[in-house]
Formats: structure tokens, sequence, C-alpha cells
């Protein structure tokens, strides 16, 4: 899910630390009063996008969001303000913040759902007073809101699995049935992957760790080259992403340079492009396989193609989705939304006035909706 300064926030905690929530607001406040910006963000454990300001709505806002392929990822505290940066009031909002990742578990958001499983079934999740019910492609509810599906729950094999009933699921006509695990496959090693040197820790973000040095290698654990990287992301479409000297660049299966080391930020490829980022605060672009850049950086938030679209966004706008070639899929902005899934994706609309409200849209690749509902 993407939860991202769209220009008009939502007031929230979802799923935090209230104590923190209520001390970052205080703090937010008084820099309301004197005029400072503030936004501060945290990874897991790791400040990784704690210097990143945007021009934000009006409300702080204490959220978990979801990066990176659906990995929970960073737990982000910003706080809006009305004039300029401040040196001082960063610093301390950031060891502030070094004590919140320790004391908030950083759970995904709730307001959107989109299964992250590609393998499971075409139902889609939307919940009203605090219960969940299913849709099928067409917007046609399938399963009526109830109050016993566990939380993000995903239907596989026409099965989803029940709130604390281990062993116990829903089916798509509503029976409640018992099924015995599955059988556990076998995994196939990758063709290519990294070896790991050193002392590795999860850095908490996106499958990056730290500590260690990698190396590309073939199933016969042989090294494709001598080189060593700082940090790579798995092979995805024949690339890897990997970091030397603090910029990263692509390989391709055989170790070869596809595209030098000199973005400052790098994401896997998906279906041909991959999203960089020339700049730590700088906006995030799309790479060809070719080495080259296909979509020009100017979003403020990118996410990988899905199904022919991206979804991308920047804090004046909201969201919308493009096309590989960079252009708009169709004029619809919202407030949040998600990446497609087997032609639907999830989405918070905004009222005809371009306000924030609690109506709440699965959408086709034509942007129109199939099933709207408010919270």
């Amino acid at each position: 899910m993407a939860s991202f300064p769209a220009g008009h926030y939502r007031r929230a905690v979802e799923r935090g630390n209230v104590a923190i929530a209520l001390l970052a607001n205080t703090i937010a406040t008084a820099a309301t009063l004197v005029g400072w910006n503030l936004t501060f963000g945290s990874t897991s454990g790791a400040l990784a996008d704690a210097w990143s300001a945007l021009p934000v709505g009006p409300w702080p806002l204490l959220t978990c969001v979801r990066k990176c392929d659906g990995a929970p990822g960073s737990l982000t505290i910003t706080a809006a303000t009305k004039t300029r940066n401040n040196l001082p009031m960063r610093l301390f909002a950031l060891s502030l913040l070094s004590w919140a990742a320790l004391c908030a578990e950083c759970a995904p958001a709730s307001l959107l759902w989109i299964p992250h499983d590609p393998k499971a079934d075409a139902l889609y999740r939307f919940e009203q007073g605090g219960k969940a019910g299913y849709i099928d492609p067409s917007g046609v509810i399938v399963i009526p809101p109830r109050s016993d599906l566990a939380p993000g729950a995903e239907f596989h094999q026409g099965l989803a699995p029940l709130k604390g009933q281990t062993g116990r699921f829903l089916d798509r006509k509503g029976n409640v049935v018992a099924v015995p695990p599955p059988a556990k496959s076998e995994d196939t090693a990758p063709a290519v992957r990294f070896s790991e040197q050193g002392a590795c820790r999860p850095a908490g973000e996106c499958g990056l760790k730290l500590g260690c040095d990698f190396t590309p290698i073939g199933r016969d654990g042989r090294a494709l080259s001598g080189e060593v990287y700082q940090n790579a992301l798995p092979f995805h479409e024949g690339l890897a992403a990997v970091e030397k000297q603090g910029l990263w660049g692509f390989i391709d299966e055989g170790g070869k340079v596809v595209a030098p080391p000199h973005f400052a930020d790098a994401r896997s490829f998906s279906e041909g492009l991959a999203r960089v980022r020339l700049t730590d605060d700088g906006s995030w672009g799309y790479l060809a396989r070719s080495g080259k850049l296909a979509i020009a950086p100017w979003f403020e938030y990118a996410d990988d193609f899905v199904e022919g679209l991206a979804l991308v966004g920047n804090s004046d706008d909201g969201f919308w989705y493009i096309r590989k070639d960079g252009h708009e899929a169709f004029p619809n902005r919202f407030i949040l939304a998600t990446r497609f899934f087997k032609g639907l994706a999830h989405v918070q609309l905004l009222d005809p006035d371009g306000d924030e409200n609690d109506w709440f849209a699965y959408i086709d690749k034509s942007g129109h909706s199939v099933f709207t509902y408010h919270r």
C-alpha cells in the first residue's frame, strides 16, 4: 500500500503506538507555532528516510506503510508546518524517532488492501463497520462483511484463514471448513544469486542488508566476476540492482554492468522498467533494460509497473497511474491507492471539491469504479 503525503492528509493513527502519536502531535503543534517545517521517518530501526522534506498537509500522521513488494515498511511520523526547514528541529525530531522506532511496532496500514501474493485468488477485501467482506472482479459481493476473518486475509484456492482459528478457513460460499496443512514445496535455487560475506544484518527495508559484501555467483557456487558490492537486491528479469561506493547500478546474470553505479537509490526491474533516483532527496524515474532512462524522474512517489501500469504520486496532486510511456493512464487522482492485482486496484477517493472523504473504491484499468463503499 502507498501511504504518502497526498496534499489532502488523513488524520489518523493507524495501528501504531498512541503515546508516540501524542508526543509527535505535541512536537508538531509546537513546530507549527514557530514556523518550522518538520518531516521525519524511520525504517524499522534504520533511520533511512529521515531527511526527506515534503510539502505536506496540516495534520501529523503516525502510520506504517508498505514498501518494496508489499513487505511491512517504515514507521513514518510526518508533522506538517508552515514555512522553512530548520536543522535543529530536525535533529531533535531524529532523536525522538530513534526512541519511537524502538517503542512502536510497525504494522501495515489498513485503509487499503490488495493481495501481495500473485497466486492469490481474484477476490478483493473491503471493510465496513470493523468487519471485512470480499467482492469478485465484477464488483459483486461474494462474502458479506463479517468479523471472524483474519486481518488482511487473502483467498487461496477458494479459502481464507479465520482470525485466531488455526487450521480453519472460510470458503467462497461463506462456509467454515477445516483444511489439513498443505504439503511443503521444494524450493528451486535461482540460476544466479549473491553470496554474502561478513556480519550481515537486516537494514529493515526492501530486503537490504548491512555489514557484509555481496558477490554474484552461479548455481555451482562460482563467482561470476571479481566484483564485490556493498549491497544488492535479488535478480529480477535477468538484472539485479547493486550498490558500490554508495551508488546503485545494475548488472546482468553474467556479471556484466548494464547501468554503471550512479543512482542514489534503485529498485528491482518489473515489467522491463526499474525505479531509480538520481539524488537522495530527488524524484523517482524509471530505467529501461538498456540502462537509459525511459521515464524522467519527477515523481515524489513511484511504485513498480504491474499489469502495464505504475502508481505514482506527489504531495500536490495525490496519486495517479501512468503507462510505460510515462503518460497518465486516466485522469483520476486519489488520496491513497495500491498497485493493480488481476485487473483491479484499491483507492481512496477525493470528493468533488478535491477534499478528503471516507469513500473507497476498487477501480479497473480504465479508471472506472466497479465497487464503491463507505467505511
